[in-house]
């Protein structure tokens, strides 16, 4: 009789409520570094092609710690001093110091697996277009070219330059409402390793 009261105390006994779902605002930052090699240089029509640099993205999204969400962010991707672009016809671009894509980008993550209340198994994908900056040394001793003539597309000068990702992801639940994110995959124009992106939600439990 004694263990009845016991048990009924702790089968009475106030639980934590699991973590919601339901959709929250909030704000999104993350960082990845990327590479592109000759495997990807069909996509400017390149002869060569080794590029390599960061992104750097911060936004709003909307979605909880153990749910989808969908994200606007503002993108500022870096591409490294002294990378290449080699073209049909021998020249080959080498990257100025400080040239940069700036733009804007739309995310959406949707989880394909939840373990327990910390871990999920998912898939991402993004798209948005940027500006390009900076200046590219022609190894031909020809004047440098603005970085938005060499970075083209099928080998045809465009206004804007095209940012689009699709990844698989390993998010976690650190706490109520934080949320963290490794991602890896294709990054126009050459692919992501790990990406580490973390998230607030206001007011998700």
């Amino acid at each position: 009789m004694a263990g009845f009261p016991a048990g009924a105390a702790a089968q009475f006994a106030p639980q934590a409520p699991p973590p919601s779902s339901d959709r929250h605002w909030g704000i999104i930052g993350s960082i990845a570094p990327w590479q592109a090699g000759d495997r990807f240089k069909a996509l400017y029509d390149a002869r060569t092609l080794d590029l390599s640099g960061q992104d750097l993205r911060i936004g709003v999204t909307r979605g909880s710690t153990l749910g989808n969400e969908f994200a606007l962010l503002f993108v500022r991707r870096r591409i490294d001093e002294d990378t290449t672009l080699g073209i049909f016809g021998g020249e080959t671009y080498v990257f100025r110091p400080g040239v940069r894509l700036t733009g804007f980008m739309a995310e959406a993550y949707g989880a394909l697996v939840t373990i327990g209340n910390r871990a999920q198994i998912g898939g991402l994908v993004a798209g948005g277009v940027a500006r390009a900056e900076g200046f590219a040394r022609r190894t031909s001793g020809l004047p440098d070219a603005p970085a938005a003539d060499v970075l083209t597309l099928f080998a045809r000068t465009v206004p804007a330059q095209l940012l689009l990702r699709g990844e698989l992801a390993v998010a976690f639940r650190l706490a109520p409402g934080a949320k963290l994110r490794f991602s890896g995959g294709f990054d126009w124009p050459g692919t992501t390793v790990v990406g580490v992106t973390m998230m607030y939600f206001f007011g998700d439990r």
